[in-house]
């Protein structure tokens, strides 16, 4: 349980130290969870490159619990100084608040306690001693990630090696910094088969074994979920020709990992499904084409198609 009704120092004025029971713990379980798979067997069997993605995830979460547990020992408490508004007014504390930020690592937690008045915006002195912004991402986000003002390419796939194969290609021809999403539908269809093998007579806990894992993938955690179904089916004893399809979800999660940045996809606001585009690009071409009497050849209608796009843009 997080304290608090204690804390640090703000910009201007000193606030009392706020205890926190061992903030470091779920980092030192994530530390010892990377070390103990490096170490297993299971880690040998796996590709030099899909290790690297693998290590790289659990790394970054590693920071991100780090970060988040040096928040906690700056958790602020209520000031050692009066707390006075820019018009000389003394405030009072409120509540202890708590803001998410977008970190580089993560989304983590900044607790903090206001001062406010009656008829007054709360104020937060620690956010001036941490200098956050007013928005949810963090200076270091936002100067790597500067606007964009041009257009995003963007490329949403269905897993055809081929394809993917050749919108890299492209993308490199035409210098295009164009993210590859594979359709978070074919994913799921994965899922659900490994499921079925591990749990093939319970729908309810398939449903929430699904929910949980899915939960897992869209935050950006594909990789690991791929060693933990296999971890499930080698617990459960499963026969090697029963745990195929769980083998088979594995695999395509840590083959595709790359593609499956959903995180970061979630944040930029970019679908992670065709069905949208699928959609729209049936109904323009049905609105141009499906005219009574009409007739096309293939280049008119490619023609047409292009036109009418063009315009919609």
């Amino acid at each position: 349980m997080r304290e608090h009704s204690c804390g640090e120092s703000g910009d201007t004025m000193s606030a009392l130290p706020c205890p926190v029971a061992d903030p470091f713990a779920a980092a030192d379980q994530a530390y010892a969870t990377i070390t103990q798979f490096l170490g297993s067997e299971e880690a040998r069997q796996v590709k030099h490159s899909d290790l690297e993605r693998q290590l790289e995830e659990m790394g970054r979460e590693l920071m991100r619990k780090l970060l988040q547990a040096h928040l906690e020992l700056r958790q602020p408490g209520e000031a050692v100084e009066p707390v006075q508004d820019a018009a000389g007014a003394t405030l009072t504390p409120t509540p202890a608040h708590i803001r998410g930020l977008e970190s580089i690592f993560g989304t983590v937690e900044v607790t903090r306690t206001g001062y406010g008045g009656e008829g007054t915006a709360s104020l937060h002195p620690p956010d001036g001693a941490l200098n956050l912004p007013p928005e949810k991402y963090s200076l270091e986000v936002r100067r790597r990630d500067p606007p964009k003002r041009k257009k995003r390419w963007v490329a949403l796939v269905d897993g055809n090696r081929m394809e993917i194969d050749h919108l890299d290609r492209l993308a490199n021809e035409q210098n295009l910094d164009m993210p590859i999403v594979v359709d978070f539908i074919h994913v799921a269809q994965y899922v659900w088969e490994a499921a079925q093998a591990l749990i093939p007579e319970d729908q309810a806990e398939q449903d929430h074994w699904v929910r949980a894992r899915q939960l897992e993938i869209l935050r950006g955690k594909a990789s690991r979920v791929a060693v933990g179904i296999r971890r499930s089916a080698t617990l459960r004893a499963i026969a090697a020709a029963e745990r195929q399809a769980v083998d088979d979800c594995a695999d395509y999660l840590i083959n595709y990992a790359p593609y499956l940045q959903y995180d970061q996809v979630l944040a930029e606001g970019i679908p992670l499904a065709t069905g949208v585009i699928e959609g729209t690009c049936r109904h323009l071409v049905e609105d141009r084409m499906n005219l009574t009497g009409a007739r096309w050849s293939l280049t008119r209608c490619r023609s047409c198609t292009s036109f009418t796009r063009a315009a919609l843009q």
